[in-house]
């Protein structure tokens, strides 16, 4: 006896019977977090380009006001060796703030979203590093 899976809800997903995620609400895009190092990363998926984005750092300030120097040269050094898609931003409020996009090579489901979230997670540490090691504060 086999056993059909039937189409079900998954938070803001819908799960079709051969398991690939689709918006639960047509043209939304779905999204959902985890959290690594401390930090709290936001997942989007649209189509098959999932978006990961999370503050992950604040900019610390000097007596005087100005932003600390080592900082703002990890920013350029991170800056410089991301990966293609990855965004590094200083928007206003001192928060550095860390944007990545990756194409999902297949329909999306979710073990493809946990393993790209995973390998999204073990390819941001060394930046995370660079910018602790340099008086980033945490989020």
């Amino acid at each position: 006896m086999q056993t059909v899976l039937q189409p079900f809800n998954l938070g803001p997903f819908r799960v079709s019977a051969e398991g690939v995620l689709a918006p639960r609400i047509e043209g939304s895009r779905p999204a959902f977090s985890f959290r690594w190092r401390g930090r709290r990363f936001e997942a989007t998926l649209d189509g098959r380009m999932l978006t990961i984005a999370a503050a992950v750092g604040g900019l610390p300030f000097t007596v005087d006001g100005s932003p600390r120097t080592p900082v703002l040269a990890a920013l350029a050094s991170a800056r410089e060796a991301m990966e293609p898609g990855w965004r590094l931003r200083l928007p206003p409020g001192s928060r550095i703030m860390l944007e990545a996009d990756a194409e999902l090579d297949r329909p999306p489901t979710a073990v493809r979203l946990v393993s790209a979230s995973a390998r999204f997670a073990w390819q941001v540490s060394p930046y995370l590093d660079l910018l602790e090691e340099a008086g980033a504060v945490p989020p």
